[in-house]
């Protein structure tokens, strides 16, 4: 009987010998199933390529009109070693995040072995508007390089920003896309070489792999 039916289907016919159809299998459910996933592998790996999405921050601030500041390539600022957190202070200031987020991060700061300014903590007056459209910018002088090195750490999506100041103090201006200060277990290692390291100390304290590592990260 199986070698009959056999028989009859490899020959064109379409019915058994009793005159009933042939059962055929419905290919459809299994091609859309198949159609499917690839779509979903697909956007996956482009997801993946793409970095984080729509995930990314606006990192290039607007500068503001009027104000002596000039944007300091990352690339430049990577061949810094960052200065001990005990040789600077730094100071948060309000620049369009929620009011009380300055005083906040400062916290978060010191609590991390940052030194505080004097105030550390206040409203920016170079964007009294508050209109800094970005995570953060970290303003600092010449002298204070190595010390915005050493804060980049905490904002490595912050921009940077030479407004040509005396000293080595650094403030850290929080933008509009600033949410917290979390850095990263890599940062969090480097922060602490740096907390401990002595002023004196000419080698930096810091692997450059674990910098590589901070600032490898995509925004």
């Amino acid at each position: 009987m199986h070698g009959d039916v056999v028989s009859k289907i490899a020959t064109g016919y379409t019915t058994d010998s009793k005159g009933r159809p042939f059962m055929r299998r419905n290919l459809l459910p299994g091609l859309i199933v198949i159609a499917v996933l690839a779509v979903v592998a697909v956007s996956a790996w482009a997801f993946a390529f793409s970095g984080r999405g729509d995930d990314t921050v606006q990192t290039d601030c607007t500068l503001a009109s009027g104000a002596d500041l000039t944007v300091v390539d990352s690339s430049e600022m990577r061949s810094v070693a960052p200065a001990a957190l005990s040789t600077f202070g730094v100071r948060v200031l309000n620049s369009a995040a929620a009011r009380g987020s300055a005083r906040s991060v400062s916290d978060d700061l010191a609590s991390l072995g940052y030194r505080g300014a004097d105030p550390a903590y206040a409203d920016d007056t170079v964007y009294p508007n508050r209109d800094l459209n970005c995570v953060a910018q970290i303003r600092f002088g010449s002298a204070g390089q190595a010390a915005a090195a050493a804060v980049w750490l905490v904002s490595p999506c912050a921009q940077l920003v030479n407004d040509g100041r005396k000293g080595t103090d650094v403030d850290l201006a929080l933008g509009e896309y600033y949410t917290s200060t979390q850095p990263t277990q890599d940062a969090q290692s480097a922060i602490e070489a740096l907390r401990v390291a002595s002023p004196k100390q000419k080698q930096s304290p810091v692997d450059e792999s674990l910098l590589d590592a901070v600032h490898g990260q995509s925004c």
